[in-house]
């Protein structure tokens, strides 16, 4: 019997659904994702931020960065990871940390700015 392992698709877009990942992929991303947020080094930084993204299914360039959506409307519902580089993205809030807080795009687009509330 041969068995064929098949990666997860990369994808081109700057978007993954924290949902659809596998339970490993998920458990490698918020380990990626808590130690880049923790880091006083920019090389682990950058290191954490390529093994969450490759976690998630897909590319970014060597110093960017992505962040899981942070909308606080919708209450952590939304699961959608992103590519910081969009375009339209809200600032949620600023923290000590190195992660920023922010929404996707489309709950940028479908909940009021936080200062609008």
């Amino acid at each position: 019997m041969t068995i064929t392992v098949i990666p997860h698709a990369r994808t081109q877009t700057p978007t993954a659904d924290y949902a659809t990942l596998t339970l490993a992929q998920q458990d490698l991303f918020d380990m990626a994702m808590t130690r880049a947020d923790n880091t006083v080094s920019a090389a682990e930084y950058n290191a954490m931020m390529q093994i969450a993204a490759h976690a998630a299914g897909f590319d970014i360039a060597p110093d960017g960065e992505i962040a899981r959506c942070a909308c606080p409307h919708c209450d952590g519902a939304c699961t959608r990871i992103f590519n910081t580089a969009l375009p339209d993205l809200r600032t949620v809030e600023t923290t000590e940390y190195n992660l920023p807080r922010l929404q996707c795009p489309t709950c940028a687009d479908h909940h009021p700015a936080p200062h609008e509330d």
